[in-house]
């Protein structure tokens, strides 16, 4: 039972209907007329509970005006069927769906009261198609087979032609003995002969005109079981919503994701950029590095000075059992330059022998060296020499000897007859001039041109006794070019190299690998000898360290290097400023100097990737990047180490622990071409560390000098220790290291380089997020707009589902449903988006500075993005919960 109690409607402060009671009972038929615009519609959506008014409504004895919406919409959803002027349907939806949606009917019963309207073969056509009449019977079929205790229909045959008409009058008037029927109509003549009740709308008021009379009522409830499931709507609608208006979806997902990216894109910038930047230059530069030098070595001035004869004997005393060798490092070809040559000595005549001066006896081969078929003594005098002989050397000498022309006729003559030869050389801008004798006691076979002595003092008796050539110091010579650079070699073992950092006495001398620069004969060009001998210079003031701050900072387990350019790993110039090449097949190396080293080639190097070549240098572009690094826990003193990695990409290296190794020492330049000195060597490793990651060559704190020293062979000024560079972490406490060293320049050189790259990050960061709070806000507004005409777009299909029992918060939770539906897949984007753009960057980065590409994510970025993904669904939110909280949700027709 239905009553209306002090009933009144207003439209702008107007009144529409005004009335004192009205009661409907439980069944009957009950006809509304009056004429058109009187409030017949209005009173009919009031009773749907689709439009509120001032009184009382009681429903089976609840007033329903102390119920929620939500229980409002389950009383339409339960009770009420409304059969609208202009039909309330789904018109992008079949029929059939129209009546499936909104019913628990079998699909044989839906086509079986379509095929009572005609309807059956429409069934599958979108209500859009049909004809205002097949609308309104398919307004009725839900009416009918819905089974709902109150049915509602305004103007029912208005759209019907007179036998469909006739039809529905019946059909309506069978319902109304089970059910309340009440029907609303400008013409009352059709409907009032079998109307029980007569309701007259006029005046802004009702009459009664015609009153039902007293019947038992045959309906046991007034409840029905005839429902719908809600989240079977919602499921098809939701899908309905992104089918139906693809554009507009793609326009919310365009600009939620844009929204999102911007943000993503601004973060990656400013903190993916920044750390691949900080990356990329850690390659070459180390932000936490300590230089600790000479306040008075701001601008170092490397000399290379000979330590005095009892200097040297006293470091041969700790580092060597041979007596040191001397040697005179000047260019000997300049020195004499008017005369130079060696000649055979007979008793008619002189002969010059080619391929032989002065540097030979510079460069003379210890005798131990020789093979010993054609000479006898071990121990020779100082005028005393054993000569290399080829083919048509020994020719040549038979011949001007007048002997048979066999090396053993000439061996024998040299032992029974005395055979001398004379070393001339002259030089006019001195006035120098002079000619040494000396007795061949010996040759040896061979291509090369050698000399062989027994004695290591043997230049200097020759040089600066015999000859009465003065000598100095080594770098005063560029003032006095007459004198000879006076220097010693020593034969220095692996094991004692290292005494000359931290010994208290060595310390203050540097030694220097012998390379062909200084022994040309010996060594072939750009090729190092495994061997142990060293020049030995004496620190200036200005490169000394001293041995006892060395000390201090090993037994304080510091990593530190001891270098002028050369730094620890992760340096601006660690690792390789000039190029270097390492492979465990010699094919490799030779391919690598025909190619680059001995070519014009110059600028960026793009290593072919067949070689199997590490390479290292700030030049080369190679993924395979070779670094120096410090292990005082796994080697022992002496030992170089390299990365498991490392020996993974030489397993030829496993036989004999030997890799090939060529490196730049300078690169010269005249006028357009390029000369580059460089040097082939062997490196040997003694222990394989693990290390999966990089490519690395290790050894103790002074592997950086030694590395350059002995395997590179680069000169004195090139390692010098002029300085100790540290990388200080956690546990190095700089005003440790500073109170320490307190008369010492204690800095960190790349602070400004830090906070240059800061201050240009910086600025890009407030570009950035100056744009992307533009773009966002943007994005935002964008978004609402096309929210808010998404839901415009559907506000007929919600009318429909709010008349047919959804209440506005069911309805809203389909439009939010799809709103994170459209988030989750932006933000799934999102994460691919950044996820491609954090690759990009590293690579583009790391590919630019040539440093080695680590993979990073920015989780930052993804969460500010997700945390705008829930500010904008919020937003979202708001605008659904404001629209649809608005009455305009119904679409009130009223006549």
């Amino acid at each position: 039972m239905i009553k209306l109690l002090g009933f009144k409607k207003k439209y702008f402060n107007k009144t529409i209907l005004e009335f004192k009671k009205v009661t409907f009972d439980q069944t009957g038929f009950y006809l509304i007329y009056g004429r058109s615009g009187c409030g017949k519609t209005t009173l009919l959506n009031c009773i749907s509970l689709l439009e509120d008014f001032d009184g009382d409504y009681i429903l089976n004895g609840i007033n329903i005006k102390n119920v929620s919406d939500d229980e409002k919409a389950k009383i339409r959803k339960e009770l009420i069927s409304y059969v609208h002027q202009k039909p309330v349907l789904l018109n992008d939806f079949s029929v059939f769906e129209n009546i499936k949606l909104f019913s628990n009917l079998k699909d044989g019963e839906i086509l079986y009261y379509l095929s009572l309207f005609n309807l059956k073969e429409k069934a599958h056509q979108p209500v859009k198609t049909l004809s205002g009449g097949e609308m309104q019977r398919i307004s009725l079929i839900k009416s009918i087979v819905l089974e709902k205790p109150i049915i509602l229909a305004d103007e029912p045959t208005g759209a019907l032609d007179k036998e469909n008409a006739i039809f529905v009058l019946n059909k309506l008037k069978e319902l109304s003995k089970n059910h309340l029927v009440i029907v609303v109509s400008h013409d009352a003549t059709t409907f009032k002969e079998v109307a029980d009740t007569v309701i007259h709308v006029k005046n802004d008021s009702i009459e009664i005109e015609k009153e039902k009379e007293e019947t038992i009522n045959l309906r046991k409830s007034f409840y029905t079981n005839s429902t719908f499931d809600e989240k079977k709507i919602n499921k098809r609608y939701s899908k309905h919503i992104v089918k139906k208006k693809k554009v507009k979806n793609f326009l919310v997902s365009l600009f939620t994701g844009l929204s999102l990216m911007c943000v993503s894109l601004t973060l990656l910038i400013a903190i993916n950029v920044k750390d691949e930047l900080v990356n990329g230059f850690s390659q070459f530069y180390e932000p936490n590095q300590i230089v600790i030098k000479n306040r008075s070595n701001a601008n170092p001035i490397f000399k290379k000075n000979s330590p005095t004869e009892k200097e040297i004997q006293k470091i041969n005393s700790i580092v060597s059992t041979e007596k040191p060798r001397i040697y005179y490092a000047n260019n000997f070809e300049t020195f004499f330059k008017d005369a130079n040559s060696l000649h055979l000595v007979t008793k008619y005549k002189t002969v010059r022998i080619e391929g032989f001066s002065s540097r030979h006896f510079n460069e003379f081969k210890p005798i131990n060296s020789a093979n010993p078929q054609y000479f006898s003594k071990n121990e020779l005098k100082m005028d005393e020499i054993i000569l290399s002989i080829d083919n048509p050397l020994m020719l040549e000498l038979c011949y001007q000897l007048s002997i048979p022309k066999t090396f053993n006729s000439l061996f024998n003559h040299i032992k029974n007859s005395d055979v001398y030869v004379s070393l001339f050389v002259k030089n006019f801008d001195w006035q120098y001039e002079d000619e040494q004798l000396f007795k061949i006691v010996g040759f040896v076979v061979e291509s090369e041109r050698y000399i062989y002595h027994s004695e290591n003092d043997f230049t200097y008796n020759l040089f600066e006794k015999s000859m009465m050539l003065p000598s100095t110091l080594y770098d005063e010579v560029q003032e006095k070019p007459w004198y000879l650079k006076k220097n010693y070699l020593l034969n220095i073992t692996k094991e004692a190299r290292d005494l000359f950092y931290y010994d208290d006495y060595l310390s203050n001398f540097i030694i220097e690998k012998a390379t062909y620069h200084d022994f040309p004969f010996w060594y072939k060009e750009n090729t190092l000898i495994d061997d142990n001998l060293y020049s030995i210079y004496k620190k200036s003031e200005s490169d000394l360290i001293p041995a006892n701050k060395i000390k201090w900072l090993i037994d304080n387990n510091y990593s530190f290097a001891l270098n002028n350019q050369y730094y620890l790993k992760n340096n601006i110039i660690s690792g390789f400023i000039n190029e270097l090449f390492i492979t465990d097949d010699k094919e490799n190396i030779n391919y690598v100097e025909d190619n680059y080293f001995k070519s014009d080639l110059n600028g960026k190097i793009k290593i072919n990737e067949d070689l199997n070549v590490v390479s290292g240098g700030l030049i080369i572009e190679s993924n395979n990047t070779l670094t120096l690094d410090v292990d005082t826990t796994n080697l022992k003193e002496g030992q170089i180490g390299i990365s498991s990695k490392l020996l993974q990409k030489f397993p030829k290296s496993l036989q004999n622990s030997t890799i090939f190794v060529i490196g730049l020492v300078n690169r010269y330049q005249t006028g357009n071409k390029i000369t580059k000195d460089y040097v082939k060597n062997t490196l040997k490793f003694d222990v394989v560390i693990e290390n999966d990651e990089e490519y690395k060559i290790y050894g103790n704190q002074f592997i950086i000098n030694s590395f350059f020293r002995d395997i590179l062979g680069y000169e004195y000024e090139k390692y010098a220790g002029s300085a100790v560079n540290l990388i200080a972490n956690e546990f190095n406490n700089d005003e440790v290291i500073k109170k320490y060293f307190y008369n010492f320049d204690v800095s960190k050189p790349f602070e400004e380089i830090n906070l240059q790259i800061n201050g240009i990050i910086n600025i890009l960061e407030i570009i950035m997020a100056g744009f992307s709070l533009i773009v966002i806000l943007i994005s935002i507004f964008l978004f609402s707009l096309i929210i808010k005409s998404f839901i415009l777009d559907f506000k007929e299909d919600l009318h429909v589902l709010y008349c047919n029992g959804l209440s506005k918060k069911q309805i809203g939770k389909i439009f939010k449903k799809y709103i994170i539906s459209v988030f989750l897949k932006a933000s799934i984007f999102m994460l691919i988006f950044n996820i491609g753009m954090s690759v990009m960057i590293g690579f583009i980065v790391s590919h630019t500075l040539n440093s080695v590409y680590k993979f990073s994510i920015s989780y930052i970025s993804i969460i500010a993005s997700l945390i705008l993904s829930i500010l904008m669904i919020f937003i979202g939110f708001m605008f659904v919960n404001n629209f649809i909280k608005k009455e305009n949700i119904v679409i009130s027709i009223r006549n």
